[in-house]
C-alpha cells in the first residue's frame, strides 16, 4: 500500500513537471527575420539622428508667394516653421534660406534623444534657443544660424561622389510643424536641375517631404548627411542640397559670413546651331565666350571672345550652367585648366579663379523690419548705402530707398516699388529713412500724399490716398 501511494505521488509530481515544462522547441528563441532586423536598424538610426535635427520658428515677416517681379517682394507679419541640422557641435545649424526669410526673431528647439520614445510624444520640456543669422546663400537656398550652446550632437557628412540612384535614405524634419518626423525612400536621381540655367544641382528623392521639412536632414543608412531637404514639386517629388555643397557653404558662411563663388570674368552663352554656323564652329552645342572683362583673370590668361570652352579641369561642359557649376565652389587663387576651341584648333589655358561674393536676395536681411516699415506708404525703406551710390541707383546722394512692400497695405493707388528712391513728401525734402518717417508722421490721417520718387534714374510723382 505504501508502495502504491509512493507510486501515485511520483506520477503526480511527474505530471506537474510535464505541465510546467514547455516543449523543447518553445525553449529556444525564435530567430528574428530580415524584416525585423531591418526595422530595428531604421529605428536605431532614427533615434541616433533625431537629436541633431532641430525645429526652427521664424517670427517676422512672411514673403508673399505671389510677389510681383516688377514691383519687388511684399511681406506681411507671420510665422514660419521649418527644420535645421546641427553641423557644428558649438551651436552652428544649417537650414534653408527661405525658412528664415524676413526673420525678426528666430528660435531653435532641440530634439532630445528621449523624444523618439512613445511615452514622450506629447511632452516637450526643451526650452527654445534664440538664434542669430551668421550668413545666407540664396543660390543654394542655405543659411547658417548660431545658438549659444555646445557639446551638441552632429550628423557627419556623406561623400556626394558615393551617392547612387536607388540608394535607401530617410528624411528627418518637422513636416507641417509636427516635430521629429521620419520618412523613408530612395534616391530617385543624384543630380537634378529643377530650375533651368541655375548652376547648382539637387538630389531628388521620393522620401515624403512636406512644408516644415525644409532645412531638415536626408541621411543614408549609415547615418551620414546626404543632403539638406529644400523643396517639393508635386506628390512625392522632393529635393535636397547635396552634402558637398552643404559643406562648402557651411565653411564659407562660418568663416566669411558670405559665399565667395569662383569667377574668372567672362560673359558666356550657349552655342546655338545658328551661332555655330555663323562662327564656323565644329559643334552646335557648348559654351562660347561673348566677352572678356577688362583686367579679369580670364583676360590676363589670354582668353578671347569667340573662344569655345570645351572642358574645365578635364570635365566636359556643354552649357553655361555646367560651366558655372564646375567653377562655382572654386576658391580664390585656385587655378583651372580650360580646354578651348580657337581658330579651328584646340588650345589649353590655365586661369586663376577670383572671388565673387554672392549677396542675399532677402531685402529685409540685416534690417529691423519694424524700424524700416512705413505703413502709411505700405513699404519698407532704408538709407542709401555707399554701394547704392557706387551703382548709381540715384542721381542724388540723399533719399530713402524702398527695399520691399507691405503685402497687407491699407492704401490704394500708392504704387511704390522696390528700388524706388523717395526724395520728398508733399514738397518736404527726404534725406534718409528717418526724415521720411518724420514727414509722414506730420500728416493727418486723411491727408493726401504726393511722393516724389526716382525710378531707374527718372523722376516722377506717386499719389497715395487713404482708403
Amino acid at each position: 500500500m505504501l508502495w502504491l501511494q509512493r507510486t501515485r505521488m511520483a506520477l503526480c509530481i511527474g505530471a506537474v513537471f510535464v505541465l510546467l515544462t514547455p516543449p523543447a522547441h518553445a525553449q529556444e528563441t525564435e530567430p528574428r527575420g530580415p524584416l525585423s532586423q531591418f526595422s530595428d536598424s531604421l529605428a536605431s538610426l532614427a533615434h541616433r539622428i533625431a537629436p541633431a535635427v532641430v525645429q526652427i520658428v521664424n517670427a517676422g515677416y512672411v514673403s508673399d508667394k505671389d510677389d510681383d517681379a516688377d514691383a519687388g517682394a511684399s511681406y506681411s507679419k507671420g510665422e514660419v516653421i521649418g527644420s535645421g541640422v546641427i553641423v557644428g557641435a558649438d551651436g552652428y545649424i544649417i537650414t534653408n534660406a527661405h525658412v528664415i526669410k524676413g526673420a525678426k526673431r528666430i528660435r531653435v528647439i532641440l530634439n532630445q534623444a528621449s523624444a523618439v520614445s512613445a511615452n514622450a510624444v506629447l511632452r516637450d520640456s526643451t526650452a527654445p534657443y534664440e538664434a542669430t543669422i551668421v550668413g545666407v546663400h540664396q543660390d543654394t537656398d542655405l543659411a547658417l544660424l548660431k545658438i549659444n550652446a555646445d557639446h551638441l550632437p552632429v550628423v557627419p557628412l556623406a561623400d556626394y561622389a558615393d551617392l547612387r540612384q536607388g540608394q535607401l535614405v530617410i528624411a528627418v524634419g518637422n513636416p507641417l510643424g509636427m516635430r521629429n518626423a521620419v520618412s523613408i525612400g530612395i534616391i530617385s536621381s543624384v543630380a537634378r536641375q529643377p530650375v533651368e540655367n541655375e548652376p547648382v544641382v539637387l538630389i531628388q528623392t521620393d522620401a515624403a517631404i512636406n512644408p516644415g521639412n525644409s532645412g531638415g536632414a536626408l541621411v543614408d543608412t549609415d547615418g551620414r548627411l546626404v543632403g539638406i531637404t529644400t523643396e517639393t514639386m508635386g506628390e512625392r517629388l522632393g529635393f535636397a542640397v547635396p552634402s558637398d555643397v552643404v559643406k562648402s557653404v557651411y565653411q564659407q558662411l562660418r568663416q566669411y559670413g558670405n559665399v565667395r563663388r569662383g569667377d574668372i570674368g567672362v560673359e558666356l552663352q550657349n552655342v546655338s546651331p545658328i551661332i555655330a554656323r555663323g562662327l564656323s564652329l565644329p559643334a552646335t552645342a557648348g559654351v562660347v565666350v561673348a566677352g572678356v572683362q577688362t583686367d579679369s583673370t580670364a583676360q590676363k590668361a589670354g582668353l578671347k571672345a569667340w573662344d569655345v570652352i570645351l572642358s574645365v579641369d578635364g570635365k566636359t561642359v556643354g552649357s553655361v550652367p555646367e560651366f558655372e557649376s564646375a567653377l562655382y565652389f572654386k576658391r580664390e587663387n585656385d587655378v583651372v585648366r580650360l580646354e578651348l576651341f580657337r581658330n579651328r584648333e584646340k588650345v589649353f589655358l590655365n586661369v586663376t579663379v577670383a572671388p565673387r561674393v554672392a549677396h542675399s536676395a532677402d531685402p529685409l536681411l540685416g534690417n529691423d523690419p519694424d524700424k524700416e516699415m512705413i505703413r502709411r506708404l505700405a513699404v519698407f525703406v532704408t538709407d542709401l548705402s555707399k554701394e547704392d551710390l557706387d551703382k548709381k541707383v540715384s542721381r542724388e546722394r540723399s533719399g530713402a530707398r524702398v527695399i520691399a512692400r507691405i503685402a497687407d497695405n491699407q492704401l490704394s493707388n500708392c504704387e511704390l516699388k522696390a528700388a524706388d528712391v523717395i526724395h520728398s513728401v508733399n514738397g518736404r525734402p527726404v534725406a534718409d529713412a528717418e526724415s521720411l518717417r518724420r514727414a509722414i508722421e506730420k500728416l493727418g490721417a486723411t491727408d493726401p500724399i504726393a511722393v516724389l520718387i526716382e525710378r531707374n534714374q527718372k523722376y516722377l510723382f506717386v499719389g497715395c490716398d487713404a482708403d
